[in-house]
């Protein structure tokens, strides 16, 4: 997360790669385990540094995150992984799914709000005619 939020580019289109050469459940794993942390941060956020979290081990790390971050987009963020999820599902090209993602997630740690991953292209269609 904070390769991210940082913008640390080398570090990320490594962890891409590595994330996106695995098969489709490895990559749906790996979005589960991105879940399970925001998850995590939103407890943190609501119920405080003692809230019952899955990753006791990085317990400070998600602590400081809430603390220096006061307004992240926590459920944005869960929606992007689970369209993530949905897109991996639906064969599309995942490193296309994680690059793209990165730039949700970032967006929504800074409190920005972040476009979705896909934009149908009826959608688009409609929105270059107005």
């Amino acid at each position: 997360m904070r390769a991210v939020y940082l913008n640390q580019v080398d570090y990320i289109l490594e962890l891409i790669d590595g994330v996106s050469s695995q098969t489709r459940d490895e990559v749906r794993l790996f979005l589960g385990l991105v879940l399970v942390l925001i998850r995590d941060l939103i407890l943190v956020r609501e119920l405080g540094p003692e809230a019952p979290i899955v990753n006791v081990h990085e317990r400070e790390a998600l602590v400081k995150f809430v603390k220096n971050l006061p307004n992240p987009r926590l459920e944005q963020m869960v929606n992007l992984v689970e369209e993530a999820w949905y897109l991996i599902t639906r064969n599309v090209n995942s490193k296309l799914v994680l690059t793209t993602l990165t730039a949700g997630l970032r967006a929504s740690m800074k409190g920005d709000r972040a476009l979705p991953l896909v934009t149908p292209l009826a959608e688009q269609l409609l929105s270059d005619l107005e």
